[in-house]
């Protein structure tokens, strides 16, 4: 949009204030030019929607390199067991944490979420592992089946002293 009033606004100077013939083809052909220059300079990546506008303005797409493609698949407990899908994130600094709880059918029994407020997404995984405990434990459920997508907060319950500690 930027190159297409830049170069409108410059031909109609040069028509006003030079008498200089601009023809419109060199006005659309200046602006393509611009536009294509401006595209491959670009350090964005694209959707998918958006390759036809840019093939149509001679931009090549860029997109975002995926190193690994790992399908996930939730997988049910065993007959007598409760599963627990936790997760934790932060923007900014607030953060919150939530878990999910399946049966071996995959019906949901219940679920959780939590503000926690200023911390790390260390701290946020590892308080939804703990609320998730929590939780099935108020429920009287005695076979807990933990999943989360943090290896750190997993590896905190076999070794606590990875836990850093705030005073």
């Amino acid at each position: 949009m930027v190159h297409t009033v830049h170069t409108i606004w410059l031909a109609r100077n040069a028509i006003r204030f030079s008498s200089s013939p601009i023809s419109l083809h060199h006005t659309f052909e200046k602006i393509s030019t611009l536009v294509t220059m401006s595209g491959l300079h670009s350090t964005g990546n694209c959707v998918v929607d958006d390759v036809a506008l840019l093939n149509s303005l001679r931009i090549p797409p860029s997109y975002r390199r995926v190193r690994d493609i790992v399908p996930v698949i939730w997988q049910p407990p065993s007959i007598t067991w409760v599963k627990a899908n936790t997760d934790g994130s932060v923007i900014g600094s607030n953060s919150s944490c939530g878990g999910l709880f399946r049966d071996h059918i995959g019906a949901f029994l219940g679920g959780f979420s939590s503000n926690i407020g200023v911390g790390t997404v260390f701290e946020a995984e590892l308080t939804g592992l703990m609320l998730a405990i929590k939780y099935a434990a108020s429920h009287n459920w005695s076979r807990l089946w933990l999943e989360s997508d943090s290896s750190s907060a997993v590896l905190a319950f076999k070794n606590h002293e990875t836990i850093p500690i705030h005073f």
